[in-house]
């Protein structure tokens, strides 16, 4: 038996300070995998990841982020996961305290689903995730 796995990955990443108040990170990757055994071809595999993040720095001590995040592959059925997360934090610096609120998962997304294909494996990770959550928690450092 013979197994043949041909795979191209393409990945990109951006981080800029468009002002002193607003920064962005884009992160991308596209894979795309061919799997055959003994000249048979089987279905192919592309996957595809987004992740844009948007930093808002109100003042020296608080900040808003957003997260938008796109996960696709086309294995069997038409898998796209689609993600949207706020946060807030103030910090208190003279205590070292952090403050933060953050809603989580506001587009409801109840599953994901990542696929990875090689010669020797099939992967497929499906996690069943937690509902559309608002998230309020105290760090602190020494």
């Amino acid at each position: 038996m013979q197994v043949e796995n041909r795979s191209v990955n393409f990945a990109l990443s951006i981080d800029s300070e468009i002002t002193e108040w607003m920064s962005i990170n884009y992160n991308s990757s596209f894979t795309f995998s061919r799997l055959s055994i003994d000249a048979e071809p089987l279905q192919n595999i592309n996957n595809m990841k987004h992740l844009l993040a948007t930093y808002l720095f109100l003042k020296d001590n608080q900040y808003i982020d957003i997260e938008v995040e796109y996960y696709g592959n086309d294995f069997e059925t038409n898998n796209n996961n689609y993600f949207l997360n706020i946060g807030y934090q103030y910090s208190i610096k003279e205590t070292g305290l952090d403050l933060n609120l953050s809603w989580n998962n506001i587009l409801n997304t109840k599953e994901y689903v990542d696929i990875y294909a090689s010669e020797f494996s099939y992967i497929e990770n499906r996690y069943m995730l937690r509902p559309s959550q608002i998230l309020a928690s105290v760090k602190f450092s020494f």
